[in-house]
């Protein structure tokens, strides 16, 4: 698998294409994406009846090792062309992840062989030089890694925690598994918000790309109805100009 990997991402024998439809795949396949009928809340306290639970990609090795090596081959050119250290997890439930991540871009020669180990809470006391990070090694480039993005609010805050411990440090953006296309309370995107602060942002996968596969594992006497639910939802929130449509 690593090897004939590696071989892929070197000599690009996979278009990025092949990669993610792959990976739309397998977040179906491994149940990542699904319909929720009591429904959820989400941080944004709105009430969604789809959910997107990426947890599950961190509960096994093959898991793990499968879905991040599509994601390393979406994500080498970003990687390349931004010079960047390494991807770094939001906490906690992309950490795990962008740990594989960035071993099979290492193994491909993509980023150098190091280890960045971000620290919860500052040391403080000892050597100041792993005062945020256990290695005592400073990433200066970051990407930072998101499995789900709402509305993109913990990631902003995450930003500026890292900032502000570390002014040294350039977190290009973030990169997201899974967009679900909505607003945060004052009717503002993901999207919009980080251009505001000035980061790049680039989701793997949207709402668009995995939900209609997930809702076609229904029966299909339910599949128009939560077509109908879904596309709803969306409306409410964005109006006529809503990004969604199952139709």
């Amino acid at each position: 698998m690593i090897v004939s990997w590696k071989l892929n991402i070197q000599k690009r024998y996979l278009k990025m294409s092949d990669f993610k439809n792959d990976l739309a795949e397998l977040v179906i396949k491994q149940g990542i994406v699904g319909i929720k009928p009591e429904g959820i809340t989400l941080k944004s306290k709105k009430i969604s009846h789809w959910y997107a639970n990426c947890r599950i990609l961190s509960q096994s090795m093959s898991s793990l090792n499968d879905v991040s090596h599509l994601i390393a081959g979406i994500v080498t050119d970003l990687v390349k062309d931004q010079e960047v250290d390494m991807i770094m997890g939001v906490p906690e439930g992309a950490t795990l992840l962008s740990q594989i991540i960035n071993e099979q871009l290492i193994i491909a020669g993509i980023i150098p062989d190091k280890i960045y180990q971000k620290r919860a809470k500052a040391k403080e006391h000892g050597d100041q030089a792993n005062k945020f990070w256990v290695t005592g090694q400073c990433p200066k480039k970051i990407w930072l890694f998101e499995d789900v993005t709402t509305s993109g609010i913990s990631t902003f805050e995450y930003i500026r925690k890292l900032e502000s411990e570390d002014p040294e440090i350039e977190i290009v953006g973030v990169i997201a598994l899974i967009n679900r296309l909505q607003l945060d309370k004052n009717g503002v995107s993901v999207v919009e918000n980080m251009e505001k602060i000035g980061k790049k942002y680039f989701p793997l996968l949207t709402v668009n790309e995995v939900l209609p596969n997930a809702i076609s594992l229904l029966p299909e006497s339910e599949q128009e109805e939560w077509k109908k639910v879904i596309n709803q939802e969306y409306i409410d929130e964005w109006g006529e100009n809503s990004p969604v449509s199952l139709w």
